[in-house]
């Protein structure tokens, strides 16, 4: 392993926080802008299902992509514990607060959760810095 990644045992939990950080702060704002536009217009429910996922996959893909770009190694196992992790948080709550069940609406959610998760950690470890081109 070489010294770029390598870190102290302080900072081994650091990227997995600025992640959680990203991914909490992009669902957040992408929430809000869905209620900004729920209350502007008359959505069908279908819409609603659709918008939820697109939420979900932005929230995990930021989130591990951001981890990863921090870490630098491992991109599709964080990334799929990323949105494995949230998908499980999501489906907890639903249960405890509307008695949700697993269905194939649930599945699908999983499925985006991974996708999101592990593609946002793909693209993190292997984003390359920019490059500076020397003047001559």
């Amino acid at each position: 392993m070489n010294r770029k990644h390598r870190r102290s045992d302080k900072q081994k939990g650091k990227p997995y926080f600025n992640g959680l950080i990203a991914m909490i702060g992009t669902m957040g704002i992408s929430l809000f802008l869905g209620g900004f536009l729920l209350t502007q217009k008359d959505i069908s429910p279908q819409i609603l299902t659709i918008i939820n996922g697109v939420i979900l996959f932005l929230g995990c893909f930021i989130g591990s992509y951001v981890c990863c770009k921090q870490k630098g190694t491992e991109g599709l196992k964080t990334g799929g514990i990323f949105g494995l992790g949230l998908f499980v948080m999501i489906f907890v709550l639903g249960v405890i607060t509307h008695g949700l069940q697993f269905n194939v609406i649930t599945l699908i959610k999983l499925m985006i959760c991974l996708i999101g998760g592990t593609s946002g950690g793909i693209f993190g470890v292997n984003k390359k810095a920019k490059r500076k081109i020397k003047s001559l």
